[in-house]
């Protein structure tokens, strides 16, 4: 997507040959991926979000996250500015695929008119990026759990939920936004079939308390996140 600021890539990376271990399949994605961005004409330092799909997310994540690592750190990104990321146990529709990535990176046409401002780890691994663009402000952030201050899920799903939303409006107000600026939200939920009707609850109660009247875009899946909680 190209606009007069700076051009938005967004890429799905599956391997092409889907032999090997989890860990080669990882090494594939990374090796693949600094030439599609490349053919876009963006650079692994343009990447902002990931969003990374796993046939057994606790089997392979520490394996994934070397790959990861080490890929970045060839690209000259390490630490808080890696890129936003999501880890969600939902094996991909092939049975032999360990992994999928979704990918989305932002490219200035000139060197200031995108600036990119990247936030340590909080509690729970929240992940966020501020992306500025011509004067507007993207707000990214990842991994909102249904956590208590020390990073410990609540007792039950309801709770949790409560949380999640409550967690999320707490951080948006940090950056002078609140949620009917939230333009996209993705829910994941582990058992969906059971708890779908609840999370509704929980977050119609929520809208309806701040008095939202335009609700975001969102997509509910069943996934499980890591670490589980």
């Amino acid at each position: 997507i190209s606009t007069s600021a700076a051009r938005e890539v967004f890429v799905r990376c599956a391997p092409v040959t889907l032999s090997g271990s989890p860990g080669e399949q990882a090494c594939k994605f990374y090796d693949c991926l600094p030439r599609l961005l490349a053919s876009c004409g963006a650079q692994m330092s343009d990447v902002i979000l990931e969003r990374v799909f796993f046939r057994d997310i606790e089997a392979d994540f520490d394996t994934f996250q070397k790959a990861r690592v080490a890929a970045y750190e060839e690209g000259g990104v390490t630490g808080d500015d890696l890129p936003a990321a999501s880890y969600i146990e939902q094996p991909p529709c092939r049975p032999e695929q360990a992994l999928e990535l979704q990918v989305q990176a932002v490219v200035p046409n000139e060197p200031d008119s995108v600036k990119v401002t990247s936030y340590p780890a909080s509690v729970g691994g929240v992940t966020k990026k501020l992306v500025e663009i011509a004067g507007y402000k993207h707000l990214y952030i990842s991994n909102i759990k249904g956590t208590d201050e020390n990073g410990s899920p609540l007792p039950t799903f309801r709770e949790q939920s409560d949380r999640m939303f409550d967690y999320g409006r707490e951080m948006l107000s940090e950056y002078g936004a609140t949620f009917p600026q939230v333009l996209r939200t993705w829910c994941y939920l582990d058992e969906i079939d059971r708890d779908y009707d609840e999370f509704n609850l929980s977050r119609n109660e929520f809208f309806g308390k701040y008095n939202v009247r335009r609700l975001p875009a969102s997509t509910g899946i069943r996934a499980g996140l890591y670490p589980k909680n």
